[in-house]
């Protein structure tokens, strides 16, 4: 009675204002200003006993989330309890997928213990590490794999390993490290993190982990444009990944094992004109898609899968694939997932022959550079511009193929290297310089034979065989374009190889 008392004459001075009809009601403060005025006239050590009393009462209920007792054990003074709550709290909204709230109740985590590190206590010291390495893990997905807070978050970890000395969790960090070294175009880096990896996993007794440090060397390599030397490493990833072992491991790794080993391996087969066995492994990845629920490791199955079918033109697949990256990237708000959804959704519309669409992928891809999520940005400038030029934009085209060089020499990003000089050669026999168009040709030959990308020293074959016949200099056209053609084998490269065996007929009548 002297409770509801005091509650009618708080509701009568318009203080607070009740829901419903006790002993069932609600009260709530009706300006915040007040509640917190109130709260604040509460002495210290009352506030806490309160908190620490709605705390236990919490506790009885499996339901309450765990964010929601940690508010209440960080304000009642009992961090150790605040610690484990956070970090339960952001477990469980990563696994929902909700990866900003889940770096935010991380974060809370983290600051409760860091005053505690000035202890030197290595229980504690290898406690706010392993804090660490989620935040990484979390933040690749929630703020961006390039993100100037991922980068931040793996360097802070790698400072607490060295104090920590020997641990488990330093290949955690090398893995974070490298991933976030090659999305920012960092290739030299991510070269020699990843050789780290592989170095580090040979002692290894965790079997997961000579998967993903030749899987991790193997994309390194690969998007320096050292496609062949790649492909042992992708191989042996692939020989090695177990789905009785290695399922399920997304949360430690950032992608699911059984996607990633059987990603980025296709579109470098791909590259190398090996495109039967890209495309069984390529299947044999979406099988695992389907039965995997995390959704960053299917948004990076859709990303190759867009890619490839950009590189093999196409284009239904392209859709399929991009549209699936943009709907789940937009659902659960993955950052870097989202741009280069919105890049390839921009070249589909030019390929259509929409010019405006030109216009928007400028703007998409500098909102993307921004964000330091450098990797394809090369190849998807590269595409813009040839579809630039189909329409005839050609000022576009050449700025394109500028912006793409640029990126590619100050990151390293060699891989695509050899269609830039096709670009850059389409350019040339638009304005009629037949001359420079067979000098970037030529340029685009040597890269593909250098890197052992067959696929790309067939098309530029095919476009040099083009030029040789309008000249009339059949039998040097023969010579180019022969011994590739050649060295492909049957099934592969099924388009390129049509066209080139056609001109071969022509050229023999």
């Amino acid at each position: 009675m002297e409770l509801t008392t005091a509650l009618d004459g708080l509701i009568a001075a318009e203080l607070i204002f009740r829901r419903g009809v006790p002993p069932e009601a609600t009260y709530l403060f009706k300006h915040a200003l007040v509640r917190d005025a109130a709260y604040e006239s509460q002495l210290k050590e009352k506030r806490r006993a309160i908190h620490a009393r709605i705390l236990k009462a919490l506790e009885i209920d499996p339901d309450i989330g765990p964010e929601v007792r940690a508010v209440h054990a960080e304000a009642a003074n009992l961090t150790d309890r605040a610690i484990d709550l956070w970090e339960a709290a952001g477990k469980a909204a990563i696994a929902r997928p909700a990866f900003k709230e889940g770096i935010s109740n991380l974060r809370r985590a983290i600051s409760l213990i860091m005053p505690r590190l000035e202890t030197d206590d290595t229980t504690i010291l290898t406690r706010a590490l392993g804090f660490q390495v989620q935040l990484g893990l979390a933040s690749m997905a929630g703020n961006g794999f390039g993100s100037d807070q991922t980068k931040a978050a793996w360097i802070r970890a790698l400072a607490l390993a060295d104090e920590v000395g020997e641990t488990p969790l330093r290949f955690s960090i090398l893995y974070g490290l490298m991933t976030t070294r090659y999305i920012r175009g960092d290739h030299m880096e991510a070269i020699r993190h990843g050789q780290a990896l592989v170095d580090l996993a040979e002692n290894s007794i965790e079997t997961a982990h000579p998967v993903v440090a030749n899987r991790s060397f193997a994309i390194s390599l690969m998007f320096a444009g050292q496609v062949e030397q790649a492909q042992p490493y992708f191989d042996r990833a692939l020989d090695l990944f177990n789905l009785d072992q290695h399922q399920g491991l997304a949360h430690l790794y950032g992608v699911d094992l059984g996607i990633g080993s059987h990603g980025y391996i296709c579109l470098n087969l791909l590259i190398r004109g090996k495109t039967q066995r890209a495309e069984r492994i390529f299947r044999d990845g979406e099988r695992y898609a389907a039965a995997c629920s995390d959704v960053a490791s299917d948004c990076y199955l859709q990303l190759i899968g867009t890619i490839m079918n950009v590189v093999t033109g196409d284009r239904a697949k392209m859709e399929r694939h991009a549209k699936c990256m943009f709907d789940l990237s937009e659902q659960y708000k993955l950052p870097f997932f989202e741009s280069h959804a919105a890049l390839s959704r921009a070249i589909l519309r030019s390929e259509s022959g929409d010019s405006a669409a030109i216009a928007n992928f400028d703007s998409i891809d500098e909102a993307t550079e921004a964000t330091k999520a450098l990797a394809f940005l090369p190849s998807w400038r590269i595409e813009s511009g040839i579809h630039a030029l189909a329409l005839g934009l050609r000022a576009q085209a050449a700025r394109l193929a500028t912006k793409a060089q640029q990126m590619m020499d100050e990151t390293g990003e060699n891989m695509w290297r050899s269609n830039l000089h096709r670009l850059y050669a389409s350019l040339a026999r638009d304005e009629g310089n037949g001359e420079a168009a067979e000098r970037h040709l030529n340029d685009a030959l040597s890269v593909a034979r250098q890197q052992g990308a067959k696929l790309w020293e067939l098309r530029a074959a095919i476009d040099l065989a083009h030029i040789m016949q309008d000249q009339g200099r059949m039998d040097e056209a023969i010579a180019i374009l022969t011994p590739v053609h050649a060295s492909i084998a049957d099934g592969d490269c099924l388009k390129d190889q049509a066209t080139a065996r056609k001109l071969l007929e022509e050229f023999a009548t």
